[in-house]
């Protein structure tokens, strides 16, 4: 009976009082919690709740999980009490009670992980007292941190439009900076999150607009304000806040971040969070398409005023360092079977008498590759197709992109390069028919000629080895249309581009040579 009555039926404590087999009443967790919570919300006179008493609520909650349910109940009810009567100032204790739980109760955030979406969603509704939806952010940041599967998911997606909503506070003020800080503190975290489950939001757009305008606010700060330090990923704001390059930037204590209250360095942890997402070429797709589809809105292409560059490059050494090493490899071997999508060359034919087989292949990409690639498409969009200025940007643009990246020959490359190719083959065309044309379309298409050219010598010296390029010229001369006018632009476009490759390839082998 005392066995039962103490591990199944804790009921009976109150009605089989002559069991000698129960524990004192003094011994049972009775109720205690309630003593410890009352303890915790006489606030101190600098209205902050004492971290001590917090802690002793932790330890009696790890020491009793199964009061968990009624713990949270008890504090949701008061949470929201305090709420109806506006006083503020208790109102933040509960969920600063729940941040220790989440931070100290690892084993435990199932059970709390309920209420806890259910006062952070309060909290961010919040919209005339910064002070909570500030504390909702933080909250958040906390509780994502200690998620391990996507269980909460979908509830959590649900909340990406109200931090976008926050991110877009106009203020320029401390709490504004403060405000727009802790939402872009989140969605830096929800980012990361999202990516560590495959999981990309459907609010990815607002989310990239949320970004970018922080991002580009931060463009003005100055040189004391926001300092680079010898890694381009590490930083310092205010002389307060590093993130290493090596780090999970989503991940570091939420407690050091909320020193920071600079929206334009959480901004760049987004992005870097973002570009950890692009693992491969469909999600690169998927980040690349929002971020492209706002500069085209908003005219950030331009080299010289715009920031698509800067963003870019931000995301391109991201890239380069998420992926696998990249090179073109002259290997030789014995003759065997090698998968046709990866050989370029044969050199010898394999006989007895013969050295081994030289072949020279490509790895698959980087998602850095990636990224100059679908920059470099971005010219056909419907968006940019008959907008020369633009067009003329993206080019500008790709070749700042392969001038500065660690590259080598990679079948990604070699389609860009394919596709340089075909636009320098319209410009020539569109040149033959120029005539009737006024004299600014001949204008743009004639600067447009000039920044394919600058950006195929750009891409090809990051190729070094001209044999891929010239196979490719070779295919194109293979399938030369029968229109006359048409052949004649295609031989004009492929014999450029051999000049620029032979040109690049003697450079590039006098300074072997001089070496």
């Amino acid at each position: 009976m005392g066995v039962m009555s103490r591990r199944v039926l804790p009921a009976c404590s109150s009605l089989c009082y002559l069991c000698p087999s129960l524990r004192a009443r003094s011994r049972q967790p009775v109720k205690r919690y309630k003593k410890i919570i009352a303890d915790i919300y006489q606030l101190p006179p600098d209205g902050e709740p004492n971290d001590r008493r917090i802690g002793k609520l932790c330890d009696y909650v790890s020491r009793n999980p199964t009061r968990i349910p009624k713990i949270t109940e008890y504090l949701e009810q008061r949470f929201y009490k305090e709420l109806r009567h506006e006083n503020f100032t208790l109102a933040k204790v509960a969920p600063c009670i729940y941040r220790k739980l989440l931070c100290s109760c690892k084993e435990h955030r199932p059970l709390l992980a309920t209420s806890s979406l259910s006062i952070i969603r309060t909290l961010l509704d919040q919209k005339a007292h910064d002070d909570s939806q500030v504390m909702g952010c933080l909250m958040l940041v906390d509780f994502l941190n200690g998620q391990v599967d996507s269980t909460h998911m979908f509830n959590l997606e649900g909340l990406i439009p109200k931090l976008c909503q926050i991110g877009q506070d106009l203020r320029e003020d401390d709490k504004g900076l403060r405000l727009r800080s802790a939402a872009l503190q989140a969605l830096a975290s929800m980012v990361q999150y999202m990516g560590d489950h495959s999981h990309i939001s459907m609010e990815l757009d607002e989310v990239v607009s949320v970004v970018i305008s922080c991002y580009e606010a931060n463009q003005t700060l100055s040189i004391k304000e926001v300092v680079r330090l010898q890694d381009d990923d590490d930083l310092v704001v205010n002389g307060a806040l590093t993130v290493p390059s090596g780090q999970n930037s989503a991940k570091v204590a939420s407690d050091i971040m909320s020193a920071s209250e600079n929206p334009g360095q959480w901004a760049r942890v987004c992005l870097c969070n973002m570009a950890n997402i692009a693992r491969e070429a469909t999600t690169v797709r998927r980040v690349l398409d929002p971020l492209f589809r706002l500069f085209d809105s908003q005219d950030y292409w331009s080299p010289e005023n715009g920031i698509a560059l800067s963003v870019l490059q931000e995301m391109q050494k991201l890239m380069d360092k998420s992926g696998a090493a990249i090179s073109t490899h002259v290997i030789s071997f014995s003759p065997f079977i090698f998968p046709p999508a990866f050989q370029l060359q044969q050199a010898n034919s394999p006989t007895s008498d013969k050295p081994p087989l030289n072949i020279y292949f490509l790895l698959p990409a980087q998602n850095g590759h990636l990224l100059l690639s679908f920059t470099i498409k971005h010219i056909d969009h419907k968006s940019v197709a008959k907008k020369p200025v633009k067009q003329i940007n993206i080019v500008k643009v790709a070749s700042h992109l392969a001038r500065h990246a660690k590259l080598k020959a990679s079948v990604t490359i070699a389609g860009a390069i394919s596709d340089l190719i075909k636009h320098l083959h319209k410009c020539m065309h569109f040149a033959i028919e120029a005539s009737n044309v006024q004299d600014d379309a001949h204008k743009w298409n004639n600067a447009l000629h000039l920044a394919l050219e600058e950006c195929l010598v750009q891409l090809t010296e990051k190729v070094g080895d001209v044999g891929p390029i010239l196979d490719m010229i070779g295919v194109m001369l293979e399938n030369l249309s029968h229109t006359s006018t048409i052949s004649r632009t295609t031989i004009s476009s492929v014999y450029r581009t051999a000049q620029i490759a032979a040109a690049v390839y003697k450079s590039s082998y006098n300074q072997k040579a001089s070496s």
